[in-house]
C-alpha cells in the first residue's frame, strides 16, 4: 500500500497513507458512519487482533477483517478445530516428517554460534541438518533456550520489555435447542455475532481491562459454528462458544462492584462469577439460553496458558499488539523479522511477524526462504 501510494502521489501521498493506517478505529467510524448500529457492527472486529477501537491502526485492521468476511466468509473445517490439526500433521507424516507431542524442549543447542538442534526436558537431543525454527515468545527464546548463549545486549533488553496484551476468556456451551435470537431471528444463521452496548461500551471495556478492571458490560463474541458445519451438534441441538477479549491479566477491581479482587488471580470463584455475568447478558439476546444449557466449560486466562506457555497471563495473541509491538517492530525493536543471532535458528510464532491468526505466516515465510533455491542452484538448473 506504501509503495503503491508513492508511485501514484509521490512523497506526499505516502504521508497520507502513514496517517490513514494509524488512525483508530472510533474516529473513523465516528467520520464514515452515522448509524451508531453500524458503528457497533464494525468496531468489535478489531478486537479479534488484540486492539481496541482507540488503537492506533484499529481502522486498518477493521477494514482488512471486514474486507475478510465479506470476500471469504468464516470457514471452518467441517467436524471441528481439530480437522486442521489432523490435516497439518499428515502433512508433515506424508514428507516423512515425525510430529512428537508433551516433549517439553528446554534448550536450543548450538556450535560455533549455529543452531544444532534440541534438547527435551527427559535428556533427549535431537540434531538439526539445517535449521530449528523456535514457535515461542521473545522471553522463552532469550530468557530460556538460549540462557547460556551470548545474545547481544540490545536483544535481550528488548526482549525483557516485550509486553503481553488483555486476557481471553472461553465459554463452550452445549444446547439442547439451537439459540433463539430475540432481535432478529435471521441470527441464528450467522457464523459470529457481537454483543455489546454500543461503541461507548466497547471503549470502557477496553480501557478497564488495561486498567486491570472488569467490565460492567463486556463486548461478547458469540460462534455459532453448527450454522456453517451442522456436523458439530446432533440434529435438534446446538453448541456455542463464547469469547470475551476485553479481560485483564490481574485483577485489580470491578466496575460493577460485585467481585472482590482478591490477590488479583483468576480463581474459579471470580473466573465463574464473571461468565455468570456473561451469560446474564448474552440471555438478553437469547432468551432460551440458559434453559436449553446441557453443558458448560469455562476456561479462563490461567486455564488457557496451561494449554499454550505462549498465551502468556491468558493472552491469545501472544504479545501485545499495539503498534510499537507489531509489523517491523515484531517481536523487537532489536531483532525484526525471523531471523536471530544464532546462526540457522528462525523465530516463528505469533509473537513474530506478521502476527497472530491461523493463517500461520510467520511459518510460510520462513519455510519459504528455506526452500527457496540459492543463486549458485539457480544458476547450475538453467
Amino acid at each position: 500500500m506504501a509503495s503503491t501510494a508513492r508511485k501514484r502521489f509521490g512523497n506526499r501521498g505516502l504521508v497520507a497513507t502513514g496517517a490513514e493506517l494509524l488512525e483508530p478505529a472510533a474516529p473513523w467510524l465516528d467520520r464514515t458512519f452515522s448509524s451508531e448500529v453500524t458503528k457497533s457492527l464494525l468496531a468489535p472486529w478489531a478486537l479479534h487482533n488484540g486492539l481496541g477501537p482507540d488503537d492506533a491502526a484499529s481502522a486498518f485492521i477493521t477494514k482488512v477483517i471486514g474486507a475478510a468476511v465479506a470476500f471469504g466468509g468464516m470457514p471452518v473445517p467441517v467436524g471441528g478445530g481439530i480437522k486442521l490439526v489432523e490435516a497439518l500433521i499428515g502433512i508433515i507424516k506424508d514428507a516423512g516428517g515425525e510430529l512428537l507431542t508433551s516433549a517439553d524442549v528446554i534448550k536450543v543447542t548450538t556450535s560455533n554460534g549455529k543452531a544444532t538442534g534440541v534438547k527435551l526436558a527427559d535428556g533427549r537431543e535431537f540434531s538439526a541438518t539445517r535449521s530449528v525454527l523456535a514457535s515461542v515468545t521473545p522471553q522463552a527464546l532469550y530468557q530460556g533456550l538460549l540462557s547460556e548463549e551470548k545474545i547481544p545486549t540490545e536483544i535481550t533488553k528488548s526482549a525483557d520489555s516485550f509486553r503481553y496484551g488483555r486476557a481471553a476468556i472461553q465459554i463452550h456451551l452445549a444446547l439442547s435447542e439451537p439459540p433463539q435470537w430475540k432481535a432478529d431471528s435471521r441470527l441464528k444463521d450467522v457464523a459470529i455475532v457481537h454483543i455489546l452496548d454500543g461503541m461507548n461500551s466497547l471503549s470502557e471495556s477496553v480501557n478497564a481491562s488495561n486498567r486491570g478492571w472488569l467490565a460492567k458490560r463486556p463486548t461478547i463474541v458469540v460462534g455459532q459454528p453448527t450454522t456453517v458445519d451442522p456436523s458439530r451438534a446432533p440434529a435438534g441441538t446446538s453448541i456455542l462458544w463464547i469469547q470475551l477479549q476485553e479481560n485483564p491479566r490481574k485483577i485489580l477491581g470491578d466496575l460493577a462492584g460485585e467481585i472482590n479482587p482478591g490477590d488479583g488471580s483468576w480463581n474459579e470463584e471470580r473466573l465463574n462469577k464473571y461468565a455468570d455475568r456473561v451469560l446474564a447478558q448474552v440471555a438478553e439476546q437469547i432468551p432460551n439460553l440458559f434453559n436449553a444449557i446441557t453443558a458448560k466449560i469455562v476456561l479462563g486466562p490461567e486455564q488457557i496458558e496451561a494449554m499454550n506457555k505462549n498465551l502468556v497471563g491468558g493472552d491469545p495473541y501472544a504479545g501485545d499488539c499495539r503498534v510499537d509491538q507489531y509489523a517491523p517492530w515484531r517481536p523487537l525493536s532489536a531483532a525484526t523479522g525471523h531471523r536471530t543471532p544464532i546462526k540457522n535458528l528462525w523465530h516463528i510464532g505469533a509473537s513474530t511477524h506478521p502476527g497472530p491468526g491461523l493463517g500461520g505466516g510467520s511459518g510460510f515465510l520462513v519455510a519459504k526462504r528455506l526452500t527457496q533455491k540459492s543463486f549458485l542452484e539457480r544458476i547450475r538448473n538453467r
